[in-house]
């Protein structure tokens, strides 16, 4: 994504981490944008890949504009990815905080006297 150059995958076996994934509706992002950021090609069709390759380079600003439209849509926060992750930390200890303080408190529900 950062160098916005065309990506050629080689289509072999996913290394599966979660054998569970297939339960999930949506499809990993690797898998989800490889064509459109690059080219896939088939390990049987190898002998194929330097033609492919030059392909690639001769569409390389095409691919450049999609892989930006894919990082667009995909990588949230780009460019300010530090400050936003810190305002959600500070949100969340803040409202930690307010619940534990709060616990501490008297209840004002009980009767006087």
């Amino acid at each position: 994504y950062s160098r916005e150059r065309p990506v050629l995958f080689i289509d072999i076996p996913r290394k599966v981490l979660n054998p569970e994934y297939e339960r999930f509706a949506n499809l990993p992002l690797e898998v989800t944008i490889r064509d459109k950021i690059g080219a896939v090609l088939s390990p049987a069709r190898v002998a194929e890949a330097p033609g492919l390759i030059a392909s690639l380079h001769d569409r390389r600003e095409e691919i450049a504009l999609s892989i930006r439209t894919e990082r667009e849509r995909w990588v949230f926060n780009i460019g300010r990815s530090a400050q936003t992750g810190a305002a959600a930390i500070a949100r969340l200890a803040d409202k930690s905080a307010l619940a534990g303080a709060a616990r501490l408190l008297p209840n004002r529900a009980t009767p006087c006297g």
